[in-house]
């Protein structure tokens, strides 16, 4: 027992210790003394570290199994598939000989369909030695060819998915605390289930929206501390860490608007003005002008509504009309190629204030408040191709006013208010391949009527 209490005193203060220069080496260790704990921090480190680790070398002693569990990992940081493919064939060449029995299960575990057709067919010159080269490309040829769905149910099913990094990090923007409206914002990066606080916005916004547009996320309307309908924007740049006003202003002031992107334009819709009427109209912004444009009006006035981008095209879900009016449970979507709106077929159910997000070939709407003011757990999501709308498995927490978005490739519901309408700080996420939801690490604060967007890893 002393000497099981020793080894656990020493992996406590290694554990504070580890890493990008003995990252792998504490991980041996780790395993030869069964400390889990710093086994993991370890190989953590060493797939957040990867490229540095890559580029000094420290990859090439490696034994096959370790570089496999590096290479395998969804975890693994990397700017892209390119230099994991580079390690991958510098540690085979490193010894070729002895090597090249690992070479087919070891490419295997690289996302190959994401390279290019250049890269890939360079592979037969670097590895001559390779006999099932051929086979492997004759494998990625096939699997490139089947669509998204043929992809998930592949053998080779690790191809079709993204790595953590590739698939961005979750932002919280603004909000109310249920006392005071919100200027911060915080990041979640779901391969270490953290949260992060950023830079703060210039300006406390409730209610606004949020869309991101060539790699900035922008930050539209709302109200602010003083309870004015705003028509200013700001944006930010994740790679500074600042957020920046821009210039141009909304033609109108609105909040509890939607937010969408289509075509590298950013689209206003809906929402509240000043007078505090409900607005049908809608604008879009160009970011290489500045210019603010008037598109097409929706059929409806609809505030308190949520939107997606499925295929190209603008979806606005639920909402209400008026003030203490009838909440909604239609759907409208918008082609930017015609400057048309049309109806499609409406939610099973009403509701204001709900999340939207796309996943998977699929736009869900999340919790909301139905007509008889019950506060949702129920999930639905429209399929595109079918025109239909099908129940989803209904969240832990019933919310409204939260915000929805899709990372890592699953959905994630950050925050809003419970069905005692106390704001909340929990956070809640659906896998879809397994069909479940499932509690993830709470924010820092807590944050009801702000926005989420997605933005790409800072490598």
């Amino acid at each position: 027992m002393q000497v099981l209490g020793l080894v656990q005193l020493c992996c406590d203060y290694l554990l504070e210790r580890v890493s990008l220069h003995n990252c792998l080496h504490y991980w041996s260790l780790a395993e030869q003394v069964s400390c889990e704990s710093l086994r993991r921090q370890a190989r953590l480190c060493a797939l957040k570290k990867f490229e540095e680790l890559h580029q000094n070398g420290r990859l090439l002693e490696l034994d096959s199994n370790r570089l496999g569990q590096i290479i395998k990992s969804k975890k693994l940081r990397a700017a892209d598939e390119h230099v994991v493919l580079d390690a991958v064939t510098e540690w085979l060449k490193h010894d070729l000989p002895s090597r090249t029995q690992y070479s087919d299960g070891l490419l295997r575990l690289v996302r190959l369909p994401r390279l290019s057709d250049d890269r890939l067919r360079a592979l037969s010159r670097e590895l001559p030695l390779c006999e099932k080269l051929n086979e492997l490309m004759a494998d990625v040829e096939r699997f490139k060819a089947q669509n998204e769905e043929e992809q998930r149910r592949a053998t080779q099913q690790l191809w079709a998915k993204k790595r953590w990094c590739e698939c961005g990090w979750l932002y919280a923007v603004g909000g109310s605390d249920g006392q005071r409206h919100l200027d911060s914002v915080e990041r979640y990066e779901a391969g270490e289930d953290v949260w992060h606080p950023v830079a703060p916005m210039r300006t406390a916004r409730r209610n606004c929206g949020v869309g991101v547009l060539n790699g900035q996320l922008y930050a539209v309307g709302g109200r602010n501390e003083s309870k004015q309908v705003m028509d200013n924007i700001e944006r930010y740049d994740s790679r500074e860490d600042r957020w920046e006003r821009v210039e141009h202003s909304m033609k109108t002031a609105r909040y509890f608007l939607a937010v969408g992107v289509l075509k590298s334009r950013l689209y206003i819709v809906g929402g509240v003005d000043k007078r505090n009427t409900s607005l049908n109209s809608a604008e879009s912004y160009d970011a290489e002008t500045g210019r603010w444009t008037p598109v097409a009006d929706m059929s409806q006035p609809r505030y308190g509504c949520g939107a997606g981008v499925l295929d190209g095209k603008l979806y606005v879900v639920g909402g209400t009309q008026e003030k203490n009016g009838d909440y909604l449970r239609t759907v409208e979507r918008y082609d930017c190629d015609k400057d048309e709106w049309e109806t499609v077929a409406p939610m099973s159910t009403s509701r204001y204030c709900c999340g939207v997000a796309v996943m998977n070939g699929r736009l869900y709407a999340v919790g909301g408040v139905d007509m008889r003011y019950n506060k949702l757990a129920s999930v639905e999501s429209f399929d595109p191709v079918t025109g239909t709308w099908r129940d989803e498995p209904p969240m832990l927490t019933a919310r409204y006013n939260c915000g929805v978005g899709e990372a890592a490739g699953r959905m994630y519901v950050v925050g809003g208010r419970d069905e005692k309408n106390r704001a909340l700080m929990s956070v809640e996420c659906f896998d879809g391949a397994a069909n479940e939801w499932r509690r993830v690490r709470d924010m820092s604060t807590v944050r009801s009527s702000g926005a989420v967007a997605v933005l790409p890893p800072v490598l």
